[in-house]
C-alpha cells in the first residue's frame, strides 16, 4: 500500500513540474520568439503554397496542353489533310477531310481525357480552311487579319507552343466567352522546292472555369488575395469570377513592373506579405498577398491556448490521484491473478489476457505475459522441429550406402550402426550396441586402434586411414576408415565409415604379381609369343575386373568421407539448437519459480524475453542451416549413386557439389569459386558421372597441388559455345611436373604410391569424359602457376545403357 501512495505523489509532482512551471516560464520569456518563429513558418508556408499552385498550373495545364498539341502535330494523317487543304491544285478538300481531321483530334484527346477543361480545338490553314472540334456544332468565322495576327505571334515565339493568355473566344457561338488559348504552328518540308512551308496552326482553347474550380480552394488566410496574371496583365484567376479576363489593379501591375521580389510591403493600406513566382516559359505570374496580421493570428490563439492549458492542468492534477488508482492498481491486480492462475494450471490451457487500450507499462506488462505464453509455445514447436531434424539425421545414417558406426568417444562403446555395417561385419545389432570394438575382437592389430585414437586426439579428424579388422566369422577385412566428431545429447560421439577395400588391395597385389610374371616371361620366353599373348589377354580381363572393383571401392570410400564430413557439418547447428533449447528451458523454469514465489520483477521478465528471443533466433537459424546441409547432401548423394539422366542447371549443380565437399576444403583451407561467363547453362546429362569427374579433380588438387601450402584457391569456369560446354578446372597450386604431364591419365600412375594413392582417379576422369560423355579433356600448366584441366562435353549427352553407365569407364 505504501508503494501505491509513493507512486501517486510522484505523479502529482511530475505533473506540476512538466505542466504548470513550463507554461509560466514559456508565457513569460518566449512570446517574442514564438511570434517571430510563427511568422517565419507561416510566411514559408504561404510562399510554398504559391509555388505549389505554380507547379500545378505548369504541369497540369500548360505542360499537358503542350503535349496534346505535340501529339496532334505529330499525326501524319492530320498533316496530310492540312497539306492537301493548302494545295491549290487539289480542290477535293471538303467535308470528308474535315470529318477525318476532327476524328483524329478526338483520338488524340482520348489520351488526355483527364484534362477536362478543353473547350475546343481549331485547325486553321493559311488559306482559311478550318477544322473544329469543340463544345458547339456551329462556329463563327475568323477574319484573315485575326488569323494572320495569331500566326505571326506564334511564329515569333521560340517556344514550340505559343500561349496567347486569356482572350476572347474566337468562336462567338460558344457559351465560354473567355478562354486560355495555346497556338501550335504546323509546317511541312517540300522536297521539290527544298523549303519548309506553313501548313496551318492548331489553337487549343482551355476554360478558365476549370482553373477557378481548383484555385478557389486555395486558402492563404483571412483577408488574403490570390491571383494569376498572363503576360499582358490580364487576370487568369481571381476570387471575383466576374473579373477574370480583365486587367489587374494598377498598384499590382506597378509592383510587377518594379521587379521587386517577394517580401513584406505596403499593399492596400496594410503591411502584407507579397509572394510572386513566374512560370518557366510563359510570362505568367502567380501572386499571393497575405496581411501580416493574418500570418500572426496563431500567436493570439497561442496565448488563449496557454491560459486554457493552465486551467486544465489544475483540473488534471486534482483528478490525477483517483485516475491513477483506477488505471494502475486494478490492472496490476488482474495481471497478478493471471500469473497465479498460470502457476496453478497447465500452460497450454492458459489463454491470452486482453491487452488494455492504454499505451503504458501496464499494457506492456500484459503484452509480456502474452509473449511469455507464446515463447513457451514456440519452445514446444522448436523441440518438435529438433526431433524431426534428429529423425532426418537418423534416416541418412541408416540408409547411407556404406558402413557407418556411431561411437561414444569417452568409452569407445557403439551407440548405433547401420545395416550396411552389420552386413559387412556379420554381427547382429544387439551384439554390437553398448559394446566396444575390443570386446567384439575386431582389431587384428591393436596398434591400429591406438593410432586412430591418437589421430582423433590430435586432429579430431580421421581421413581414409587403412586398417585391418575382423568380422564376426573371423574373416580379415582391409578397411579404409574415415571419421568426424559429432556432439549429440550433450556427449561427444564419433561417426566412422570403415569402407571395405580388401578386393582393391588384393587386386593391386595380383596386378603387381602379374606384371612381374609378364616381364619375366617376355625376357625368358620370347619364342612363346603367341602363348604369352593369350595369357596377357586373360590377365587384362582380370585387370579390368580388378579395376572395376577398385573404382567401386574408391566411390564408396569417397562417399564415406562425404557422409562423415556432412555429419560433422550438421553437428555444429544441431549442437547449437540443443544448447539454445536447454538455455531457454532453464530460463523458463527460473521465471516459473519466481512466479510461484510471487516475487516476479519487471527486470526478470525482460531478461527472460531477451533470453527467449535470442534462443529462438539461434534455434531457427541453425535448424535452417542443418536443413540446407541435409538437402545439399541428399541431392549430391542421389546424383552420385543414381543412374538417372536429368536436365539440370550446371552452376547450381556445382554449388551443391561444393557444399558436399566443404568438410575436406575447410580442413585444408582451400576455397572453390565457380565462374559463369554466359547465360544459364542447362545440361541434359548424367549428374552422377559429372560429380565423380569433378570430385576426383578436386581430390587430386587437394592431394598434389597444395603440398606445403596453408591455403589456396580452385577456380571452375564454365561457358557454352555452339552447344558444347567448356569446363576449365584450374588451381593456383604448384602445377604438374613437365616430365609426368603426359602420363597423368594413365591407369595406376601415381606419385603417392604407398601413401593412399591408387593411380585411378584421373584415369577414371579421362574415361568418363571420352567414353560416357563423348568429350575431351586436356591438362597443362598455367604461366602464372598452377594446373589447368580443360573439359569439353556436349550439352546433351547421348543415352547410355546401364552397362555403359556402370562399366564404360573401365574399358580402354
Amino acid at each position: 500500500m505504501k508503494f501505491k501512495i509513493n507512486i501517486v505523489y510522484k505523479l502529482i509532482g511530475y505533473l506540476v513540474i512538466v505542466s504548470l512551471l513550463p507554461l509560466f516560464i514559456f508565457a513569460a520569456i518566449s512570446y517574442d520568439v514564438v511570434r517571430d518563429t510563427i511568422f517565419d513558418l507561416t510566411s514559408k508556408s504561404s510562399v510554398q503554397q504559391i509555388n505549389n499552385q505554380r507547379e500545378y498550373l505548369q504541369q497540369q495545364v500548360v505542360q499537358q496542353i503542350d503535349n496534346l498539341a505535340g501529339r496532334i502535330a505529330g499525326n501524319e494523317s492530320i498533316n496530310a489533310i492540312l497539306a492537301k487543304a493548302i494545295d491549290p491544285a487539289d480542290s477535293g478538300s471538303g467535308t470528308y477531310d474535315e470529318l477525318a481531321s476532327q476524328e483524329e483530334i478526338r483520338i488524340s484527346l482520348t489520351l488526355y481525357s483527364n484534362l477536362k477543361g478543353i473547350v475546343s480545338i481549331d485547325l486553321i490553314t493559311p488559306n482559311g480552311h478550318r477544322y473544329y472540334v469543340g463544345d458547339t456544332l456551329s462556329i463563327s468565322p475568323v477574319s484573315e487579319k485575326t488569323r494572320n495576327a495569331i500566326l505571326q505571334a506564334a511564329l515569333a515565339d521560340p517556344n514550340a507552343v505559343h500561349w496567347l493568355g486569356i482572350v476572347d473566344n474566337l468562336n462567338t457561338e460558344s457559351p465560354t466567352k473567355k478562354v486560355l488559348s495555346a497556338v501550335k504552328v504546323f509546317s511541312r518540308y517540300i522536297a521539290a522546292k527544298q523549303s519548309t512551308i506553313t501548313t496551318g496552326m492548331l489553337i487549343v482553347n482551355y476554360s478558365p472555369d476549370t482553373l477557378y474550380e481548383h484555385f478557389s480552394q486555395v486558402d492563404l488566410g483571412q483577408n488574403s488575395s490570390f491571383q494569376i496574371l498572363d503576360a499582358d496583365g490580364r487576370m487568369i484567376y481571381t476570387v471575383d469570377k466576374s473579373r477574370i479576363g480583365q486587367m489587374a489593379s494598377q498598384e499590382l501591375l506597378q509592383h510587377l513592373q518594379s521587379n521587386i521580389g517577394s517580401g513584406l510591403m505596403e499593399f492596400n493600406g496594410l503591411e502584407s506579405l507579397v509572394s510572386k513566382v513566374k512560370l518557366e516559359k510563359e510570362s505568367w505570374s502567380v501572386i499571393g498577398i497575405v496581411p501580416k496580421e493574418t500570418l500572426l493570428e496563431p500567436v493570439h490563439r497561442l496565448a488563449q491556448i496557454l491560459m486554457m492549458l493552465i486551467v486544465f492542468s489544475f483540473i488534471v492534477i486534482a483528478l490525477a490521484s483517483q485516475f491513477f488508482r483506477r488505471t494502475m492498481v486494478v490492472p496490476v491486480q488482474a495481471i497478478s491473478n493471471g500469473f497465479q492462475r498460470l502457476y496453478d494450471k497447465n500452460i497450454l490451457s492458459v489463454q491470452h489476457l486482453p491487452v488494455p487500450k492504454t499505451n503504458d507499462e501496464i499494457g506492456e506488462l500484459v503484452v509480456w505475459f502474452n509473449t511469455f505464453l507464446d515463447m513457451n509455445t514456440m519452445r514446444l514447436r522448436y523441440e518438435q522441429d529438433l526431433i524431426e531434424s534428429q529423425y532426418k539425421f537418423s534416416s541418412i545414417f541408416n540408409q547411407a550406402p556404406m558402413p557407418l558406426a556411431l561411437v561414444r568417444i569417452e568409452t569407445g562403446e557403439f551407440v548405433d550402426v547401420n545395416d550396411f555395417w552389420l552386413e559387412q561385419f556379420g554381427f547382429r545389432r544387439e551384439e554390437v550396441i553398448g559394446k566396444t570394438s575390443i570386446e567384439l575382437n575386431m582389431w587384428l592389430d591393436p596398434d591400429d586402434r591406438k593410432t586412430v585414437i591418437n589421430l582423433i586426439n590430435r586432429t579430431q579428424v580421421v581421413n581414409r586411414f587403412e586398417i585391418k579388422q575382423k568380422t564376426c566369422d573371423g574373416r580379415i577385412l582391409i578397411c579404409q576408415i574415415s571419421g568426424r566428431p559429432l556432439r549429440f545429447q550433450d556427449q561427444t560421439h564419433f561417426i566412422f565409415a570403415p569402407v571395405d577395400i580388401t578386393r582393391q588391395r588384393r587386386a593391386e597385389i595380383e596386378l603387381n604379381e602379374m606384371n612381374q610374371s609378364l616381364e619375366s616371361r617376355v625376357l625368358s620366353r620370347t619364342e612363346q609369343l603367341q602363348k604369352s599373348n593369350r595369357e596377357l589377354n586373360q590377365a587384362m580381363e582380370t585387370l579390368s575386373l580388378a579395376q572395376g572393383e577398385l573404382v567401386r571401392s574408391e566411390k564408396l570410400a569417397a562417399l564415406g568421407s562425404l557422409v562423415a564430413g556432412v555429419a560433422h557439418e550438421i553437428n555444429t547447428p544441431v549442437g547449437i539448437i540443443v544448447t539454445s533449447a536447454s538455455v531457454l528451458n532453464d530460463a523458463t523454469i527460473a521465471i516459473d519459480k519466481s512466479l510461484g514465489d510471487g516475487v516476479i520483477r519487471k527486470s526478470q521478465v525482460l531478461d527472460y524475453i531477451k533470453v527467449a528471443l535470442e534462443s529462438s533466433r539461434l534455434i531457427i537459424a541453425n535448424a535452417d542451416r542443418a536443413a540446407h546441409l541435409i538437402q545439399s547432401f541428399k541431392q549430391v548423394a542421389v546424383d552420385q549413386t543414381s543412374e538417372q539422366r536429368r536436365v539440370f542447371d550446371l552452376k547450381e549443380f556445382l554449388n551443391e557439389l561444393i557444399t558436399s565437399l566443404n568438410p575436406s576444403l575447410k580442413k585444408s583451407k582451400i576455397k572453390i569459386e565457380v565462374k559463369q561467363t554466359d547465360r544459364i547453362i542447362q545440361l541434359d546429362s548424367y549428374p552422377g558421372l559429372l560429380a565423380q569427374v569433378l570430385t576426383n579433380l578436386t581430390m587430386n588438387s587437394l592431394t598434389h597441388a597444395f603440398v606445403g601450402k596453408s591455403q589456396g584457391n580452385i577456380f571452375i569456369e564454365i561457358k557454352l559455345v555452339n552447344d558444347m560446354v567448356t569446363i576449365d578446372f584450374n588451381d593456383d597450386g604448384s602445377g604438374i611436373p613437365e616430365d609426368i604431364l603426359g602420363k597423368i591419365f594413365d591407369p595406376f600412375f601415381t606419385t603417392r604410391r604407398g601413401q593412399g594413392g591408387t593411380g585411378l582417379g584421373l584415369n577414371i576422369v579421362f574415361n568418363i569424359i571420352n567414353k560416357q560423355f563423348g568429350g575431351t579433356i586436356s591438362a597443362e600448366n598455367k604461366p602464372q602457376g598452377g594446373a589447368l584441366f580443360r573439359i569439353n562435353i556436349p550439352r546433351i549427352t547421348r543415352e547410355l545403357t546401364e552397362k555403359e553407365y556402370i562399366n564404360g569407364n573401365l574399358t580402354s
